[in-house]
């Protein structure tokens, strides 16, 4: 029986799988990868709880995504009007933050394709670094007319956590840490959590909460829980559609020998990218190294076809089945769907005899009561089918013709 050492931090539990002698120690010694803005909870501040979704996106790729600021003007769903591929600024400052700085003039890949003056260490070619085993933090401004001018920093932390800081002309402050674990090949977890701040700005943070805690009395916690996690999923079935694509496309070149550069062309804009691919080469090989069942290029291709199918883009296979509260909460809303029925029937039949009888009161409190019953029906069906699919319940779905423009 193998025994690792683990320890708990803000939630979530770290496992250290290393069959070392000194592991144990060595657990105890790390620090862990957690944003520490979340460990303390300040008036100002409003916290989501931990979302956890299995995407079917490999591992390399969905990271790199998180430094990809740009790409969420033309894929990410459920964003405003403000940020649109119509809105986009050049993205002409992305710097390296934090880094070993020792030289490898070996490869003159970013000299030829991105350019000069992008670090902020003061080399000219930034290629020329090898990174620091512990991670990076890279530096950017806004990269549409609505946030142009915000100060933002992603920091990764190896292994597998990234720190998104949003700060804004307007005082207010936004932290999001993710954290992406590969699952199998073709497949991540995505654990994602986010905190706003509105300095100086205690009157925002009062209404807010006022307003918060007037719905917590209406809606049932665990009804309040499933929807976060719906809302907090980190991306949408389009982001998945187009980062499984990228992985697809970076596996078939690796097949042939070839390395992630041949499918890249990066700009400035795309120094956060490179810098995590430069991470990897230097400190995971490349890649995922995949074992047991899951070595081998033709595992991998399988299980990659398999994690492309909508089961695990949607909302069900990606999350739902695989979260106790949201599992509850569904039964429970099915159940008020099926349950509303015999409710109407007995309050209809209710509301004819006492009609019968003149009784009008009765007549009126038992129609309303089937009314009302009614809406709870709709609004529970309307619920559990977000919780099941981002589909609509009618209708053609639609396409954003904000991406097509």
């Amino acid at each position: 029986l193998n025994v690792y050492p683990a320890r708990e931090s803000q939630g979530l539990l770290f496992l250290w799988p290393d069959d070392a002698a000194d592991r144990f120690s060595e657990c105890q010694a790390k620090d862990m990868p957690v944003a520490p803005e979340f460990g303390t909870i300040r008036e100002e501040q409003s916290v989501t709880d931990w979302t956890r979704n299995y995407v079917p996106v490999d591992w390399d790729v969905m990271a790199e995504n998180s430094f990809d600021p740009l790409h969420a003007t033309f894929m990410s769903e459920r964003l405003p009007d403000s940020i649109t591929p119509d809105t986009n600024v050049p993205m002409d400052t992305f710097k390296l933050m934090r880094c070993a700085v020792r030289r490898a003039r070996n490869d003159p890949y970013l000299t030829e394709k991105v350019g000069k003056g992008i670090d902020s260490q003061g080399d000219d070619d930034f290629e020329n670094l090898l990174l620091s085993s512990d991670g990076f933090v890279v530096e950017h401004r806004g990269y549409t007319k609505s946030n142009e001018r915000m100060n933002a920093t992603r920091t990764f932390s190896a292994p597998s956590s990234q720190v998104t800081r949003y700060q804004y002309d307007n005082g207010m402050r936004m932290s999001v840490q993710m954290f992406f674990v590969p699952s199998k090949p073709g497949e991540s977890l995505v654990f994602t959590r986010t905190q706003v701040s509105w300095a100086n700005q205690h009157e925002v943070s009062r209404t807010i909460k006022a307003v918060l805690s007037a719905i917590s009395m209406i809606v049932p916690k665990n009804l309040r829980i499933a929807e976060s996690h719906i809302v907090g999923n980190p991306a949408g079935r389009k982001d998945y559609a187009v980062m499984n694509s990228v992985g697809t496309e970076l596996r078939a070149r690796e097949a042939q020998g070839e390395s992630w550069k041949s499918a890249y062309k990066p700009k400035a804009r795309d120094f956060g990218v490179v810098t995590l691919r430069r991470w990897v080469d230097q400190f995971s090989g490349g890649k995922v190294a995949w074992g047991g069942a899951y070595g081998g290029q033709e595992g991998s291709s399988a299980l990659m076809a398999e994690s492309a199918t909508l089961q695990r883009a949607d909302r069900w296979g990606s999350h739902v089945k695989d979260c106790e509260v949201c599992r509850k909460t569904l039964r429970r809303l099915l159940a008020i769907k099926h349950a509303v029925p015999q409710i109407v029937y007995w309050m209809a039949s209710a509301a004819a005899y006492s009609a019968a009888v003149r009784n009008l009161p009765w007549t009126i409190a038992c129609m309303a009561a089937s009314g009302f019953a009614l809406v709870v029906r709709s609004l529970a069906a309307k619920q559990a089918h977000r919780m099941l699919t981002s589909l609509p319940r009618s209708g053609f779905p639609e396409v954003d013709v904000k991406l097509i423009k």
